[in-house]
């Protein structure tokens, strides 16, 4: 990386939803594949700093305070945006974000499967990159079907949304390269018959967030497959069940704690809710929340069932004051919003306070 040359390959495209591929998603991991596989999309992936490969670039719209900083993962690469402008710092298909010591954490779709990767955060600011900088892949081989991702205490918690599970990982921040298969505990909420979205069973669990001493985890339920509408699961620090919340939408993403009470994305009806009752219009399929008591972001992007046809629409992250005051507007072109955290503070964080 000498001379602030970087040279790179890029990451593997993600495989289409086909007849094959939904066999494969099914029993890959029973049988070592995603070993096999998982190793040779990590081989071609990046550890270097990327180019920008826009579809086209961010831009604000509004009055957008000065001292926002956030970052999000996208259908086309994890961009940050501070300063009034936008970064890209590593290109692909990317879900889950997370913050922890001086690392940005986050999943990435690789061919396949998907691995969780970090990159260094310094007092808030992603570095610009250069020498020193480093992207490390600490596990491979993961189903892509991972979506938001959080520490709880000292443990990486994964929210596998194909086979009704959370995958545990202690201290990953001190492993390079593990395979997902070396998890420390697999949190089973329902049962797993390996069918996926073929299943009574299915739920689709796709956001943790830890507030005081309870885990809240959405249960999306794939209203379009099952006809259920999406609940809150409250759970212990154990993870033990306590008590189900009817979240009043359907195919519903990320919990935040607010001071007036508990924000959900009702995805499909474009709402946020405050406990219960219509709060917000995301003007698109809401997913992401991130809160610092001074500011809320709120993803949005138009929906469509095929991966290729949500990049031909704008996303967009909608900015708000803590009183819900409409403050401006970053558009991505032709991208979706996976999820969002802001860069200081963020409530959302399931370490926050602690």
């Amino acid at each position: 990386m000498g001379g602030g040359r970087t040279r790179f390959r890029r990451v593997p495209p993600e495989a289409p939803r086909t007849r094959f591929s939904a066999r494969y998603d099914r029993f890959a991991d029973a049988f070592g594949v995603d070993r096999i596989v998982g190793r040779w999309e990590l081989a071609r992936a990046t550890d270097t700093p990327p180019p920008t490969p826009w579809n086209g670039t961010p831009y604000a719209v509004g009055d957008l305070p000065a001292e926002l900083s956030f970052v999000t993962s996208t259908s086309n690469g994890i961009v940050v945006w501070s300063d009034g402008r936008p970064r890209m710092i590593s290109p692909g298909r990317h879900f889950g974000l997370t913050l922890r010591g001086e690392r940005l954490y986050a999943f990435q779709i690789t061919g396949r499967h998907g691995r969780v990767i970090s990159l260094p955060l310094s007092a808030g600011h992603i570095p610009e990159p250069g020498t020193g900088w480093r992207m490390v892949t600490h596990l491979y081989g993961l189903n892509r079907w991972i979506h938001q991702i959080d520490f709880v205490d000292d443990e990486l918690i994964l929210t596998d949304t194909l086979r009704n599970r959370l995958l545990c990982y202690p201290a990953v921040e001190r492993t390079i390269g593990r395979h997902c298969s070396t998890r420390h505990r697999t949190i089973q909420l329902t049962p797993d018959d390996r069918k996926g979205r073929l299943s009574p069973h299915y739920r689709h669990f796709n956001s943790i967030y830890r507030n005081a001493d309870t885990i809240f985890v959405m249960a999306h339920n794939h209203y379009a497959g099952t006809g259920r509408k999406s609940d809150v699961w409250l759970l212990d620090e154990e993870f033990r069940l306590r008590d189900i919340v009817p979240a009043g939408g359907s195919c519903c993403h990320n919990v935040v704690l607010h001071e007036r009470g508990m924000l959900v994305c009702r995805s499909v009806e474009q709402t946020v809710a405050l406990d219960g009752v219509d709060l917000l219009t995301t003007e698109g399929f809401g997913r992401g929340l991130a809160y610092d008591g001074r500011h809320l972001l709120v993803g949005a992007s138009v929906f469509a069932e095929e991966y290729a046809d949500r990049d031909h629409d704008n996303g967009f992250i909608d900015v708000y004051a803590a009183d819900f005051t409409p403050l401006g507007r970053v558009v991505f072109p032709r991208s979706s919003i996976r999820d969002i955290r802001l860069l200081t503070g963020d409530r959302g964080l399931g370490n926050h306070g602690r």
